[in-house]
């Protein structure tokens, strides 16, 4: 079977942020939501997203808080494109998650970096979906 490819993306696209991986800047974070947003993206994000991980300073959330905002992006019909707010340690912890749901029916582009590789390849391989490195 092929992979599916993505629909383009254009003004009025929607665009879900997740931290899956390590935390991040506040005010560096908004500064790139406004710049999608001035490219006529929208960008959605849960504001659990500057979240820390008590034991773990490296992660942004505890696995479940970062699995269940993945998934909330990935069943979300609205959705066009998931973009990981950067890479860092954790994303392979996910994948017990991601195993427990049903492959979404609407293909979305996905764009990571770094340690979010694994979470790429998944998709590729489970759902058939052309993923991105960036």
């Amino acid at each position: 079977m092929a992979n599916l490819k993505p629909k383009t993306l254009s003004a009025g696209s929607v665009i879900r942020i997740v931290a899956s991986c390590s935390p991040f800047s506040k005010p560096d974070f908004l500064k790139g939501v406004r710049l999608l947003e001035s490219w006529g993206f929208k960008a959605k994000y849960q504001k659990n997203i500057f979240s820390k991980d008590k034991n773990n300073p490296y992660l942004a959330g505890s696995d479940q808080r970062r699995a269940s905002e993945l998934i909330t992006a990935l069943e979300d019909k609205g959705c066009d494109a998931i973009l990981f707010a950067r890479g860092g340690y954790g994303s392979m912890r996910l994948l017990p998650y991601l195993d427990k749901i049903s492959i979404p029916k609407k293909q979305k582009l996905i764009i990571g970096y770094s340690d979010i590789t694994c979470l790429l390849n998944y998709f590729e391989q489970r759902f058939k979906w052309n993923v991105f490195y960036g």
